[in-house]
């Protein structure tokens, strides 16, 4: 059973509001990943669909005659369909990466919960999963209010630390971390 930071033995086992707020904020961070994963599978597939029609449509009548050619053509049978089915087939075991649920916030945004509280929660466990800032994650963070001062006072108590140390403003970049303050 491996460990993906999600949930313990015990936390499931224990009882509480408390504990069941953080259970179901675990829930919503497992969720948001596997609907963006979902959302960008569809996205490539649509996108695979699209481009075999597109390479069917200009296909010439003398590449229809030529067995070799048209096994090709087929549905999986072109090197490039090899080669994709095996990249569709593995799934990693690790969480999306942050990009990919910032690109498919739409697609999950109706999991945020209403409650201030668990949102804050639910944020704060995704900033402990991913280095997460507000300028390369404006989708997300709009999604859960970030900006909101009422959200940035109940983070600091749920989260036991200010907003801007969990999800910085700054843009950062690769030097960043070399600067002199």
């Amino acid at each position: 059973m491996s460990d993906d930071g999600l949930f313990s033995r015990d936390e499931i086992l224990a009882g509480g509001a408390s504990a069941g707020d953080v259970r179901r904020a675990r829930s919503l961070v497992y969720l948001i990943e596997q609907e963006s994963q979902r959302a960008s599978d569809l996205q490539r597939a649509v996108t695979a669909s699209a481009m075999l029609a597109n390479q069917s449509a200009f296909m010439s009548l003398e590449s229809m005659l030529d067995p070799e050619a048209l096994r090709g053509s087929l549905p999986g049978e072109s090197d490039e369909a090899f080669v994709e089915s095996f990249r569709a087939a593995r799934r990693s075991a690790n969480s999306p990466q942050l990009k990919l649920i910032e690109r498919h916030t739409r697609d999950w945004i109706v999991l945020v919960p209403p409650r201030v509280d668990l949102r804050a929660r639910t944020f704060d466990l995704l900033c402990q999963r991913y280095e997460i800032n507000r300028k390369k994650c404006s989708r997300m963070c709009a999604a859960f209010g970030v900006d909101d001062q009422a959200f940035a006072e109940t983070f600091a108590r749920v989260a036991q630390r200010p907003l801007d140390e969990a999800c910085p403003t700054g843009g950062g970049g690769l030097f960043s971390r070399f600067r002199k303050s």
